[in-house]
């Protein structure tokens, strides 16, 4: 669980590398707390081990963590806590049992594959990661416009700590995709956010955001897809869409994300082109609220 895409991406893709297993991915605490409640009407216990951020806009992963520990199948799975914090701040709720463990952001192999063998019976067969790099350098060229805007605004109005959740979030980016110089100055505007430096994060952030629109200009992105040259009627686009719906449905995230990639690689009328691309974005980036609005407004259904 992490409200960060990229960090989300980046994360699964290491654990499904090494353990050929699948993960389930949740952007909130609310998504993670569902999840489980899902998964415990079929099976129990729901998750062989949990993964959380902690700095979340809105339930941070101690009150997730607290909920969930309050579900019956829930009690005893291993909650690592992931964050860029330091494992010193969550002393008690290591000591409550809240928390099992911790590993540090941005995620590395070795770290990772520590506690995959310390909590989870797997033997030695571990695979190598093989982290899609063009998938995560995508992903955030289209989200990170979105988190600075988020910042912002929340200068604008005020809310410091809303702004310091949202640079801790981009901080951890930055480093996973390499940027470290600016992974740096992300780590200098939290400061300034957490002992609420309101006017020096204002002063600083108009040049760290010029920065990080510069580097995405310069990010090596491949084209994501290479259309076909036929052009498909609508009819074949409505019956794709419909089969995602299902798939969205019953949390088979491997399968939308499989037939979105697919129809991506289909062509339409420009207008019906443009309706996947952003489906793409939303896909790729696991936005789950952002998919059931996709599919609520362009299924045939609604789409007259």
């Amino acid at each position: 669980m992490d409200d960060n895409e990229i960090n989300l991406s980046v994360s699964g893709n290491m654990v499904e590398s090494l353990c050929g297993v699948k993960c389930d991915l949740a952007l909130s605490g609310e998504e993670a707390v569902e999840l489980v409640k899902s998964r415990l009407s079929t099976v129990e216990p729901p998750y062989d081990i949990i993964f959380m951020d902690n700095m979340m806009p809105q339930t941070d992963g101690i009150e997730t963590a607290k909920q969930l520990r309050k579900l019956g199948g829930c009690s005893a799975v291993p909650i690592i806590v992931h964050t860029g914090d330091s494992a010193s701040e969550f002393e008690s709720e290591f000591k409550s049992g809240l928390f099992n463990d911790f590993l540090a952001k941005p995620i590395e192999k070795e770290p990772l594959l520590l506690i995959l063998k310390k909590w989870l019976s797997l033997g030695e067969g571990f695979n190598e990661i093989a982290s899609d790099s063009s998938q995560v350098l995508f992903i955030f060229a289209h989200k990170a416009p979105v988190i600075l805007d988020e910042m912002e605004k929340c200068l604008e109005a005020g809310d410091i700590k809303g702004f310091t959740i949202r640079v801790h979030g981009i901080k951890s980016s930055l480093a996973v995709i390499g940027a470290a110089a600016l992974s740096k100055s992300a780590f200098e505007l939290e400061l300034l956010g957490k002992n609420m430096q309101g006017e020096n994060c204002r002063r600083e952030f108009p040049n760290f955001k010029a920065q990080v629109e510069k580097l995405i200009l310069e990010l090596p992105i491949k084209q994501k897809n290479k259309r076909t040259q036929t052009i498909l009627p609508d009819k074949d686009f409505y019956e794709r869409l419909e089969k995602i719906e299902k798939m969205h449905k019953d949390f088979d995230i491997e399968g939308y994300t499989r037939e979105t990639r697919l129809l991506s690689e289909q062509s339409y009328r420009e207008e019906i082109n443009e309706k996947i691309n952003h489906l793409l974005v939303l896909v790729e980036t696991f936005d789950y609220r952002g998919i059931c609005e996709f599919l609520a407004t362009h299924l045939p259904s609604n789409a007259l």
